[in-house]
């Protein structure tokens, strides 16, 4: 019998093609994406019909014994909070920090330039007993290069599906942007401000970082509890910048997501083909192998970066 999802008792179909591509869903959220009734089962598999019992996740092993790992979200502001500390705000100062709190929304970041050229990104745990994992800050910032020129050939190949309407086109446009300014984010996102903000900015951002949580398309998944507590730290000659691991982690929480809602409007889109689908996928995919080094601040395997499809 052929291993594939749709023989799999898992497998729930979300939307029914005519050329009999029918999309759907793992009920065990084993997959990333959207599957296609054809995609090879993965070892989950149970044949429809089969009484056992769904496999459970397994947690990576922890020095903390059982636990969940780490929620990546920003913490929520309390709004009584939020409202004293803003009426507190002289009516110029609550204006500059509106004007930069609307700034911060572009997500575009600071300059980077030749600033950071052989510089070094380090992921340190609060443990001393742990190894800190090092990489060249330029191969960070090579990565979203890369990434960004995965999504422009894919915009392209979107401009150019003749079967697509100009308003379905601007539709996956959207999820494009999503995924661009992402990326742009991760970039840079972690270079300060050239001032420091104000009590009443920092409320407001942190406000910002909170909606960017709850906007978020899949449940994020949890940082691994080595991570917890730790920072990471950029390095580029005399300069140092320090973040918290968590932080850091989010912003790649949202690439992450930007990316697999992009995969699944592309696969469940009902004027894309099925080969057409996986053919535009497949730049996605190549973003998720340039990813698969940030592997090991995931908790969970099954939510690891994979170049492989399904």
């Amino acid at each position: 019998m052929d291993r594939t999802c749709e023989r799999c008792r898992y497998f729930r179909v979300k939307t029914q093609r005519d050329d009999a591509a029918d999309v759907g869903e793992c009920r065990l959220e084993k997959r990333m994406g959207v599957l296609r009734a054809s995609t090879r089962a993965c070892g989950a598999f149970a044949a429809q019909g089969e009484a056992t019992a769904p496999p459970k996740r397994k947690a990576a092993p922890s020095r903390r014994g059982a636990s969940q790992g780490v929620d990546p979200r920003p913490p929520e502001i309390d709004a009584a909070t939020l409202a004293l500390t803003l009426r507190a705000l002289a009516p110029e100062d609550l204006k500059l920090a509106l004007a930069a709190a609307l700034v911060a929304t572009a997500e575009v970041g600071q300059p980077l330039g030749r600033g950071f050229t052989g510089g070094t990104l380090t992921f340190v745990p609060t443990d001393e007993a742990l190894k800190p994992k090092a990489m060249p800050l330029d191969q960070l910032l090579h990565k979203m290069v890369m990434i960004r020129d995965n999504l422009r050939v894919l915009e392209q190949k979107i401009n150019t599906l003749p079967q697509l309407q100009d308003g379905e086109r601007l539709d996956l446009h959207q999820h494009l942007l999503k995924a661009q300014r992402a990326i742009l984010h991760m970039s840079s996102g972690w270079c300060p401000p050239p001032q420091a903000p104000s009590e009443g900015l920092g409320a407001l951002l942190g406000l910002l970082d909170e909606l960017a949580a709850r906007a978020l398309t899949l449940p994020p998944p949890p940082l691994a509890d080595r991570w917890a507590g730790g920072e990471a730290l950029f390095e580029a000659g005399a300069l140092v910048i320090r973040e918290p691991l968590p932080t850091f982690f989010f912003r790649l929480v949202r690439v992450r997501d930007a990316l697999l809602t992009l995969e699944a409007h592309l696969s469940a889109h009902p004027h894309i083909a099925a080969d057409e689908g996986g053919a535009m996928c497949a730049y996605l995919r190549r973003c998720y192998g340039t990813l698969t080094s940030f592997n090991v601040l995931f908790h969970e395997r099954a939510d690891y970066f994979t170049s492989q499809r399904g």
